[in-house]
């Protein structure tokens, strides 16, 4: 884009194109937004490395100095990462032209095609046309996107793939380029925490209607199926919600501002719904255990539960099971594979394998809290079936 210098401009033309350079270089790597006050006064919103407020200031001071009807005014915010620095610029109404195309430059330098946003960002191009039509992405304007654009979209991304809902998404790609990070940030907080609570709710959902299918049939299968996906969404739900430091921050989001982290965290281990209050830890299972591979997990109990000849209570438990199966070799070995992967994805279980005089029986014991769990995975005791089956 070219680039009129004004008449009252005092730099000697050899070093204009210089200077222009300069502007240009801080524009495409620093602004990340240009907000249009009046005709006469523009402010620039830019983040980058430490010396970033220094660099800027000392390029408005040498500009008033050649170019006296600029009123170049720097302030300095706070940053999570490098510095953020707030360029204001006045003109008289008479240099009010020399102003408009100074912010044009700004707003087009370093635009990304939306080809370049994807890769920048590693959101895919078709999720982010996606984006577009649904309004949470707007069209690129000129030439293509600000680079301020990556850290937003790929917040976006992340938030989206929590199943978060569209006006919330909105409402969060919104603040993300408005530079409210507090605010945004509390915002994904309670999403997440709102999120979370319904998810665990369609867990113990599943969980009711896996022991109404009955262990080991197809509808059972498909219920445990769903639980498991449902639980990797809850951890990962879980890991977003912890990671975030509320603290006040002005101006613009960057890579290491508390929603990028949060969004980047792995959520690797499921926590039980508990009570804060009680002082016990909340029971986890680790996901990624014995491979990670619950789905696998659940075929092999299949096969394993539609061997069990009966299902006794427990006598020093009512939250355990004891499962009667024929005596065979090879099926004790499947069973014993089965509590091991079991146990090493949740700890707090208790797997006992007997063979004896009676047979083949592997003893379950579960905390209370996970009582629906252990319900939904093996089955209740024979006479609680029964009586669950005729409960209204």
């Amino acid at each position: 884009m070219s680039f009129a210098v004004p008449d009252a401009c005092t730099l000697p033309t050899a070093e204009q194109p210089l200077r222009l350079a300069e502007f240009d270089d801080l524009f495409a790597t620093s602004v990340r937004r240009v907000d249009p006050v009046s005709a006469t006064h523009a402010r620039l919103r830019l983040t980058g490395p430490a010396g970033l407020a220094d660099r800027v200031r000392d390029l408005a001071a040498r500009e008033t100095a050649c170019c006296s009807f600029f009123t170049l005014t720097t302030t300095s915010e706070s940053a999570t990462d490098g510095e953020a620095v707030v360029l204001d610029i006045e003109v008289p109404a008479a240099h009010a032209d020399v102003l408009t195309s100074l912010t044009q430059r700004a707003s087009t330098a370093g635009l990304l095609t939306l080809t370049d946003l994807a890769a920048e960002s590693g959101v895919p191009a078709p999720r982010l046309r996606q984006y577009v039509e649904v309004g949470l992405l707007p069209p690129a304007r000129g030439d293509g996107y600000p680079p301020a654009e990556v850290n937003t979209v790929r917040a976006l991304a992340g938030a989206d793939d929590l199943g978060l809902g569209a006006d919330t998404l909105g409402a969060l790609a919104a603040g993300w380029r408005d530079g409210d990070c507090t605010g945004t940030q509390q915002r994904l907080v309670a999403a997440v925490t709102a999120r979370l609570d319904q998810v665990q709710a369609d867990i113990a959902a599943r969980h009711r209607q896996a022991v109404e299918a009955g262990p080991g049939t197809a509808g059972w299968a498909a219920e445990l199926g769903g639980s498991a996906s449902l639980a990797e969404d809850a951890a990962r739900l879980q890991a977003v919600a912890a990671a975030p430091t509320i603290a006040t921050h002005d101006g613009p989001c960057g890579d290491d501002c508390g929603c990028t982290t949060a969004l980047a965290a792995a959520g690797t281990t499921y926590h039980f719904p508990h009570e804060a209050t009680s002082g016990a830890a909340a029971l986890a299972c680790d996901l990624v255990a014995d491979g990670g591979d619950a789905h696998h997990r659940i075929g092999l109990w299949q096969q394993a539960l539609a061997r069990v000849e009966r299902r006794d209570p427990l006598p020093d438990t009512p939250d355990g099971v004891a499962l009667r199966f024929p005596f065979d070799v090879d099926l004790a070995g499947t069973l014993a594979r089965l509590a091991a992967a079991e146990y090493r994805c949740c700890s707090f279980g208790s797997y006992t394998l007997v063979i004896d005089g009676t047979g083949l029986r592997l003893e379950v014991r579960m905390p209370g809290e996970a009582a629906g769990m252990l319900a939904a995975v093996v089955g209740l005791p024979d006479t609680e079936a029964s009586d669950a089956a005729h409960q209204p």
